[in-house]
């Protein structure tokens, strides 16, 4: 286990306000108290074109990311998991390395995001045993589903990539020196691609392609929103795919869980018991009556709760599918704060029995 403090410190300065262009040099630290390392991230953004948003990024680092992309478990929850029992969900590995992106507009609705970057990444073992619970019991091992260390040697690669988005039908507001969108009916499509090139014996050696498609607020009046996502994977190329770059699904195994995991992640799937290259489908439905039902109810009516209801279900070419129905009121709180969302999930995987939890969010 690594405990790991972060000190961020932003320097931005701007240069020449005829054309907008801005240089923005940020760094941050994270230290691991155990293995007493300082791990830095050096970062410089050049902005210009405020109408169309170009930006290119560079940037060196070295230090800790968590297997799943997502971070599936906060770093502060999982700190205390671990401190006070002993419970480790984020996973972690060591990973240094440098990287280039270009990021602009191409054209009403379109953005295109170009990437690349030299990465070396290898294992990391727990350095301590420290907590206050249960001191006997070791730690689980810090890979997921406690594979061996051995299953990610160190591996060095260049992985580059292309990230196309398209909102049709954007409209805009236009100013001297900038551009405000004013939104769209119709979803948003996106298509990623990514191609990883083996450096040493043991670097990924993959391509992979990713299409989404979401829309959020989709109104229907007086019966509410609806927000709505979709998610295809599959890897062109999977010769070898180191433990990062498999698919991760965002799952979840504490009560208390992020508002983004409604649509991105799953609130009873097992961290990374899903994971690997299969071929995949997700699909998010979330409902938001706002005040459709309940307003019905008179004492409920003065509390102002919503009820909101939603479905996902995780689809792999291997089977073993998952699926969640929630069933949840938002909107409780007390006076101007009404943050905490109540959620009554049922899971299942396909064959097995529904198993029923609560999850809170705010």
């Amino acid at each position: 286990m690594e405990l790991v403090g972060v000190l961020v410190v932003g320097v931005e300065k701007k240069f020449n306000n005829r054309d907008e262009t801005r240089f923005n040099f940020s760094n941050s630290y994270q230290y691991g108290f155990a293995d007493r390392r300082v791990n830095p991230k050096l970062e410089l953004r050049i902005n210009w074109d405020p109408i169309y948003k170009q930006e290119l990024k560079f940037g060196w680092y070295r230090g800790l990311n968590s297997y799943d992309p997502a971070v599936p478990i906060p770093p502060e929850y999982a700190l205390f998991l671990n401190l006070f029992w002993k419970e480790h969900y984020l996973k972690l590995f060591r990973e240094e390395g440098f990287y280039g992106e270009y990021e602009g507009e191409i054209g009403r609705g379109f953005k295109a995001t170009v990437k690349s970057r030299y990465t070396g990444r290898n294992s990391v073992i727990n350095r301590t045993e420290r907590s206050s619970s249960d001191r006997n019991r070791p730690y689980p091992r810090n890979m997921p589903l406690e594979q061996d260390y051995d299953n990610f040697p160190y591996g060095e690669q260049i992985i580059a990539g292309v990230d196309l988005s398209w909102r049709p039908g954007m409209h805009y507001l236009l100013f001297p020196n900038n551009r405000m969108s004013l939104g769209t009916e119709y979803p948003t499509f996106g298509l990623s691609y990514e191609k990883s090139i083996p450096i040493n014996d043991f670097g990924g050696d993959w391509d992979k392609l990713i299409f989404t498609v979401s829309k959020s607020g989709w109104n229907f009046g007086s019966w509410g929103y609806t927000n709505l996502s979709g998610r295809i994977g599959h890897f062109l190329n999977s010769s070898y795919v180191p433990l990062p770059d498999i698919f991760h699904f965002n799952g979840n195994e504490i009560p208390l869980i992020q508002n983004r995991k409604y649509m991105l992640g799953f609130l009873r799937l097992p961290y990374f018991s899903q994971s690997g290259v299969e071929s995949y489908g997700t699909i998010h439905w979330e409902h938001h009556f706002d005040g459709f039902l309940l307003d019905k109810i008179p004492l409920i009516r003065r509390l102002g709760w919503k009820m909101v209801t939603g479905y996902a279900r995780l689809q792999q070419s291997g089977g073993g599918n998952w699926n969640e129905i929630i069933i949840g009121v938002e909107n409780i709180g007390i006076s101007i704060y009404r943050g905490l969302r109540v959620n009554s999930v049922a899971s299942w995987q396909d064959g097995q029995p529904l198993v029923w939890s609560l999850r809170l969010s705010i």
